[in-house]
């Protein structure tokens, strides 16, 4: 979970003040179907699945919980909003923000 989060918050683009904000997710998987990398699919092959997959059987590195379903599968947890600079080495940058998304977790 924490390394989508990393690679949430390398994308995020920073506010007139700097922040990035990301919004972790849980997400409610249900039936998973085969999607293929690169695929151009938007929508279920059938009614009988909510989310895709690269690689449902083994170890997938992409999920896809379909537009159709998001609204009850996709449940955010909190809001992360932090400050990053090009400066701080990635480790070190990594550490900071793995201690802000536990605080974010553990502070409720």
């Amino acid at each position: 979970m924490i390394w989508v989060c990393v690679l949430s918050a390398k994308f995020s683009e920073a506010d007139d003040n700097g922040e990035k904000h990301i919004i972790p997710c849980r997400a409610i998987l249900g039936n998973v179907e085969k999607v293929v990398t690169g695929s151009q699919q938007y929508y279920p092959s059938g009614i009988e699945f909510y989310t895709g997959a690269d690689d449902p059987k083994n170890h997938p590195k992409c999920y896809v919980v379909w537009s159709s379903v998001m609204n009850r599968h996709i449940i955010p947890e909190c809001v992360v909003s932090f400050k990053s600079s090009i400066n701080v080495p990635g480790k070190f940058w990594f550490l900071v923000f793995v201690s802000i998304f536990i605080d974010c977790y553990f502070s409720f």
